[in-house]
């Protein structure tokens, strides 16, 4: 499994590649297209198209909206699901192209898997009551749908110019053996929450924002009992993607090469300085009952609550805040004049550099192929109709500035806008289009200023090039039938698994004593892990047969 991608020349790449895709193509009126074509006015089917998308999605309201890009709706005809006002805005400038499209949507509410009942079985119950296929679907777990063989087999359209555009790192996050299974509806970068205000008030030197693993443990260890801390709890996410042994293992290792290497000396290192930091944060001080219900409760009982009230300077959670944070007068408003989010730090011992973390919300579309893989022709028109509703949706710019201009309010009676914080899945200058519609939403205004946020543009920066390393459990093998692959590393901070509690002192000299057969016996699973989806994938995605 050779899946991440190098990052450098990526930008060169999508940008070079642009121009050899849609040579040969024909036009709506049978013309040559010529050698070069704009990804963003491209389409790959006749623009008299006739047919229908079914989306079923969450973020909604429990109601089926069908042809909704000919509806007139209104801020007040959402009801505070903002799925339902996202679509609305994308089917109508959809519609323009595609007039004879219908796009249905079914907007579910609350969790994936509400009332105790798994995410597919949803779908199925809202597909018989409506009479309908879903073609295109939120997604808890990319690996299982590929595995039960429900999802389609999208590198049939890697010569398409849109998908030319699609950020490498990201395509690599959702592909095995060659082919492109899920696209990111929702994806956020992972950094690292920074108050810099609340460090100036105590005279704490704040470190650059290309900052490195010393600095950023020297800066975190700064607290002062029940006043601050240094973090809101141990940093495991981020010392798993600041070594070249777990997250960038898993994604360049070679074809004979261990998945991940816990037994080194770099995680080793991270052990001891797990146990430095749990003077500094505010979880494992709680959990000793070193910090008073008062003081702990006053400041919000939550990572996010001890963050944005001022009493820890840096938080390694809570990347999805970026929708709030930043939201005048709103709830989860940061109450700090000077605050940011820097990138995860380098680690000069083995030349690891600046990066981040990454979270993913995917969608699919429906497996439109047989279990011979032979598409008949009404299959394959209508994977090519979903095909475009998908990528209009995602990577064309028309569909952001909608998105972006698109009011509805929320469940407050709020207006709010319905392009929600996910960052763009394009590269170059598409992308910077996109996050410019990004930044317009009234919330997330502030993180264009460079003065105010320059460790976000560092993070952007850093994104666009693809050095984005994270294990993300919705699109990667992350379970087998006894739980989390790598479970005793995920949770080597329990006494469960560890023998004692990570702020007991002989935590640490247990959890190194234990790495060499948590070595052995996590990356069996992941072997067979990776036996099992393979095979998965030679059984139901046989290489398409297209109609011609």
């Amino acid at each position: 499994m050779k899946k991440f991608i190098k990052v450098i020349l990526l930008i060169a790449i999508a940008a070079g590649m642009l121009t050899f895709a849609a040579c040969g193509r024909n036009d709506d009126n049978g013309g040559n297209r010529g050698p070069a074509v704009d990804p963003q006015t491209f389409v790959g089917i006749p623009t008299d198209t006739e047919g229908s998308v079914n989306v079923m999605l969450i973020a909604g309201n429990d109601a089926w909206w069908p042809n909704i890009g000919q509806m007139n709706l209104g801020p007040d005809d959402f009801a505070g699901a903002m799925n339902v006002a996202a679509i609305h805005a994308v089917a109508r400038e959809f519609n323009q192209i595609f007039p004879n499209v219908e796009i249905n949507l079914w907007a579910h509410s609350g969790s994936p898997n509400r009332d105790d009942t798994p995410w597919i079985e949803h779908r199925s119950m809202v597909a018989d009551t409506m009479g309908v296929t879903i073609d295109i679907f939120h997604v808890t777990n990319l690996v299982d749908e590929i595995q039960r063989g429900f999802v389609a087999d999208l590198s049939v359209f890697e010569d398409d110019p849109r998908m030319q555009l699609f950020n490498p790192a990201i395509v690599d996050l959702m592909s095995y053996d060659g082919r492109l299974f899920g696209l990111p509806q929702w994806m956020v970068p992972n950094g690292i929450w920074v108050n810099r205000a609340l460090a100036n008030e105590h005279n704490i030197d704040i470190p650059p924002i290309n900052w490195t693993w010393q600095q950023y443990m020297t800066f975190a260890a700064n607290s002062q009992h029940e006043v601050f801390l240094g973090g809101v709890s141990i940093p495991w996410n981020v010392m798993n993607s600041s070594t070249r042994d777990i997250h960038y293992q898993l994604f360049n290792r070679g074809p004979n090469d261990p998945f991940m290497n816990i037994d080194t000396e770099a995680n080793r290192q991270f052990v001891r300085d797990a146990a430095r930091f749990v003077p500094h944060s505010m979880w494992q001080q709680r959990n000793q009952g070193l910090l008073s219900d008062e003081f702990f409760s006053a400041n919000g009982s939550s990572s996010w609550g001890f963050f944005r009230s001022g009493t820890v300077l840096t938080n390694n959670q809570n990347a999805y805040m970026i929708s709030g944070a930043a939201l005048p007068g709103g709830v989860n408003e940061v109450n700090s004049s000077d605050w940011d989010i820097f990138p995860r730090p380098s680690n000069a011992a083995i030349g690891l550099p600046n990066h981040v973390g990454i979270s993913i919300d995917p969608i699919a579309m429906r497996n439109f192929a047989g279990p011979d893989g032979v598409l008949t022709p009404e299959e394959w028109l209508n994977k090519q109709i979903a095909w475009e509703f998908a990528t209009f949706w995602l990577v064309s710019n028309t569909s952001w500035e909608a998105r972006a201009d698109q009011v509805f309010h929320d469940s407050a009676g709020a207006p709010q806008r319905a392009l929600n914080p996910s960052f763009s899945f394009a590269t170059g200058e598409t992308f910077e289009t996109h996050m410019y519609h990004w930044a317009r939403v009234p919330a997330r205004q502030r993180f264009n200023d460079a003065n105010l946020m320059p460790g976000w543009q560092e993070v952007m920066h850093l994104w666009n090039e693809g050095y984005i390393w994270e294990v993300v459990q919705t699109v990667f093998p992350w379970t087998d039938d006894d739980g989390a692959i790598a479970r005793e590393w995920w949770n080597r901070h329990t006494a469960g698994v560890a023998g004692a509690a990570e702020h007991e002192p002989e935590w640490a000299d247990l959890v190194l004593s234990l790495m060499p057969e948590w070595d052995r016996v996590i990356n069996e699973r992941y072997a067979q892990a990776f036996v099992t989806l393979y095979d998965a994938i030679a059984r139901f995605y046989p290489r398409l047969t297209i109609p011609e």
